[in-house]
């Protein structure tokens, strides 16, 4: 039954720290203080990890991932993410820095109106945006991905300089977490993790005999009776097989003599033993 449990608790801690991988950019932004970065205007994006605000401007999608899932070869399923340029800005430049969010498929319609509204406001077509909620953090983009993210600026002559580019093209992406769900899987990660290694450690621990059912309660010697707890000592040194000791022992806490002594070590288990 032990090694069931062992088992059971191994595998346990297998998955939740597999999951806590998987998760684990997700899990570092939970756990940071959320920014609303069109309030609080952060000095520097580098720093900041969550984010609960409002996108009130969204310029255009720059690039779009397509994941394929495939099973005995055969395309199963396609998922597409968009990325999308979005202007940020800090407490101390005029200008301002740009990063990109990643917008699942599901969510690609209500990023688009969100442009076409930037786009009519930029042109003096309208003096309203529609802004759309945001809940998540920053993470830093792969070279592919900012690759993409600064040919967006350079096909659109965004700057005149490179070197402001360089400076205001951040390559950091927005990407959408449910902070407090996934906290609360974290905490669940971890009290699994937890209540796993405890039971792993209560099934490796060997099984120590208590000595009052080992041994006797109670022990009769030369017509004296001595409780089990007074012939510890005694019962270990006997265990241990260190007789000699197992003797002066047993005299220092019977009295009785050496040859009696050596009589009741030598017989010591059928004087002692509780079984039977």
């Amino acid at each position: 039954m032990k090694e069931f449990f062992k088992y059971v608790a191994l595998l346990g801690i297998f998955f939740a720290v597999v999951f806590g991988i998987i998760d684990f950019k997700n899990i570092v932004i939970a756990f940071n203080e959320p920014v609303d970065i069109n309030a609080d205007y952060p000095e520097d994006y580098n720093d900041v990890k969550a984010v609960k605000t409002e996108l009130d401007m969204i310029l255009e999608r720059f690039a779009t991932e397509e994941t394929v899932t495939e099973s005995n070869g055969a395309i199963t399923d396609r998922r597409y993410d968009y990325y999308y340029v979005v202007p940020v800005y800090t407490k101390s430049e005029e200008n301002a820095y740009y990063v990109g969010v990643k917008v699942a498929g599901d969510d690609k319609k209500a990023y688009e109106k969100v442009c076409d509204a930037t786009w009519a406001y930029l042109a003096g077509e309208t003096d309203t945006l529609k802004p759309i909620k945001f809940e998540g953090g920053f993470v830093k983009m792969d070279e592919e991905c900012y690759e993409h993210f600064e040919n967006w600026f350079e096909e659109n002559e965004w700057f005149e300089d490179k070197d402001d580019m360089e400076k205001y093209v951040l390559p950091l992406v927005l990407v959408s977490v449910n902070l407090e769900a996934t906290k609360k899987s974290t905490f669940v990660l971890a009290g699994v993790i937890a209540v796993c290694t405890l039971i792993m450690v209560l099934c490796c621990r060997k099984g120590k005999e208590p000595e009052v059912e080992k041994y006797k309660r109670v022990t009769e010697l030369n017509g004296k009776r001595y409780h089990v707890t007074e012939l510890r000592k005694v019962h270990k040194m006997v265990e241990k097989g260190k007789k000699d000791k197992a003797v002066q022992e047993l005299i220092k806490v019977t009295g009785l003599s050496e040859a009696d002594a050596n009589a009741a070590i030598m017989d010591w288990e059928n004087l002692t033993s509780n079984k039977g």
